[in-house]
């Protein structure tokens, strides 16, 4: 990818494979409301806000506030302090059947 849009077109693609339930997508921040598979014995989810971004650190770059979102999804991972969990999408998608 070389756009933010195409980061949003794969998560969207591969989110419940990745343990995502997209609830909503917006062009407002937070550009994204899911529901989070929780790890355990029965299907149970947790609310997750997530920014799109192609690089982690243009969160930072975009003047995003700290709070207010969950996650950052973006493609590189480049912000290596983020306070913020984030899912590197490139690295993410490898695991899943029929990606590389």
């Amino acid at each position: 990818p070389t756009y933010e849009q195409e980061v949003v077109g794969i998560f969207a693609v591969t989110a419940e494979e990745l343990g995502f339930d997209i609830t909503c997508l917006r062009e407002a921040f937070p550009d994204c409301e899911a529901r989070r598979v929780v790890p355990g014995r029965r299907k149970r989810y947790k609310p997750c806000l997530i920014e799109f971004e192609l690089y982690s650190s243009d969160y930072l770059r975009h003047a995003h506030p700290l709070s207010g979102c969950d996650l950052i999804v973006c493609w590189i991972h480049d912000w290596k302090d983020s306070p913020l969990e984030v899912l590197e999408l490139r690295s993410a998608i490898r695991s899943l059947p029929g990606w590389r």
